[in-house]
């Protein structure tokens, strides 16, 4: 787990070939990545996903911009959410009940809400019942020595 300052994160979106991303995927070539963002107040949201250094899948969006990316299959994770979808207009929309009433979502909205189910592939083991403090002991010997850190960093 790397926990990185928002314009580190936002950067590693937007580009690929930013250091900090690259060596991420250096330390783990073998491994699994999942990289997010948020940001409530645009409703920006990103994710992407590595398994042995290759791009498996990528989703983002902004309520304001749409939908960025959508590449790769859909995950595990992701399903329940696009088995109530379809096209309308040439655009995906994900099915939603409220009560008795549906209503049809774009990809921008829910992605918000599948961001969340994504990284419980990473995550969910961690975090059930479990205080903060606890989570970061347990995974401790996943995070880079801190005596390592600037080192990695520049």
């Amino acid at each position: 787990m790397l926990v990185a300052d928002q314009d580190q994160v936002f950067n590693c979106m937007d580009n690929r070939h930013a250091s900090l991303f690259k060596k991420m995927l250096a330390l783990y070539p073998t491994g699994k990545l999942l990289g997010f963002a948020l940001q409530s107040v645009s409703d920006y949201f990103a994710y992407v996903y590595y398994e042995n250094g290759k791009l498996v899948r990528e989703y983002s969006g902004a309520s304001e911009m749409g939908m960025i990316f959508d590449s790769g299959d859909p995950q595990r994770e992701e399903m329940p959410y696009y088995e109530n979808s379809e096209f309308v207009d040439g655009e995906r929309v994900f099915k939603t009940i409220s009560g008795t009433e549906t209503y049809q979502e774009k990809g921008e909205t829910m992605g918000m809400l599948m961001i969340h189910d994504i990284c419980k592939k990473f995550l969910v083991s961690h975090l059930i019942s479990r205080s903060i403090s606890t989570v970061f002991r347990r995974c401790k010997s996943n995070f880079l020595p801190k005596e390592n850190w600037e080192k990695f960093l520049h």
